[in-house]
């Protein structure tokens, strides 16, 4: 079986998010596979032990982590990283540090995810809205760590104890200057809530922000289904140049660009 590139066990830190996104993007055709057909795949009679494993209740042994790496064609430096990312969450459930498991971890992973890449394990905990913007707001010259400047300056849209919160995972987190991106085509319950977010605070910008400062515009239009992956490819190449263009490191103001491309018609039928 082959893996999708982006289900790479690299761009996780919690084995669980991992093979939750390889179920979801299963084999050639990138369908869920059935916790049963996946059982069987591995060499089991049951389900029983695989669905506890994805349901969170307790990390894979030994012997199903060699079984996985096997199904999922792990090459040998994938399968320690796989193994690292179990051992880490057995620690955790003990309370045990896991400083050095994560070193062991980053100095497998590939260089060119250090630079951008953010894990949903660590998305998580910053997928409400105020958080990323906050973040912008902290890099620009005339930010002031004060918490009713915070305030006023985000139109009283977050609260105290938000943007008190916001600050302190920012600082615990270090990130440095650079954009963030999340892992493209796999379901996580961090991205919707954060995509949710936007689209709320996009609402509430058609009353609260006059027309000379907003732009909304939208296309509808007449397709085939296997065109959408050249779409998401057009739209993200364009998030990217927009981003290089646009992003001012003088400027003092936080905007939000969303483009959002969604079927009307049932595509199964």
């Amino acid at each position: 079986m082959s893996r999708p590139q982006q289900t790479s066990p690299f761009v996780f830190s919690n084995y669980l998010d991992f093979l939750i996104a390889v179920r979801t993007q299963y084999g050639e055709r990138k369908r869920r596979v059935s916790l049963k057909m996946w059982a069987n795949r591995l060499g089991y009679r049951s389900s029983r032990s695989l669905e506890l494993v994805l349901s969170g209740n307790r990390p894979p042994s030994d012997d199903m982590c060699d079984r996985l790496a096997k199904d999922l064609a792990l090459n040998l430096i994938e399968q320690k990283y796989f193994k690292l990312m179990i051992k880490r969450e057995r620690y955790l459930r003990k309370h045990k540090a896991v400083h050095d498991i994560e070193l062991e971890m980053k100095a497998l992973r590939p260089k060119d995810l250090e630079a951008n890449f953010v894990s949903n394990e660590v998305f998580s905990r910053v997928s409400e809205w105020y958080y990323l913007v906050i973040r912008q707001l902290a890099l620009t010259p005339s930010f002031q760590k004060n918490i009713e400047w915070i305030k006023k300056k985000l139109r009283q849209k977050v609260n105290s104890s938000q943007a008190t919160e916001a600050l302190a995972e920012w600082e615990n987190l270090a990130f440095d200057r650079k954009s963030l991106y999340t892992l493209e085509d796999i379901p996580s319950p961090a991205v919707r809530t954060f995509h949710k977010n936007i689209l709320y605070k996009a609402v509430e910008a058609l009353d609260d922000v006059s027309v000379d400062e907003r732009e909304f515009i939208s296309i509808t239009f007449r397709s085939s289904k296997n065109k959408i992956p050249l779409i998401k490819k057009k739209l993200r190449q364009l998030r990217d140049e927009l981003n290089e263009e646009l992003t001012d490191e003088n400027g003092n103001e936080v905007f939000q660009l969303s483009m959002v491309l969604f079927p009307h018609s049932d595509l199964k039928s």
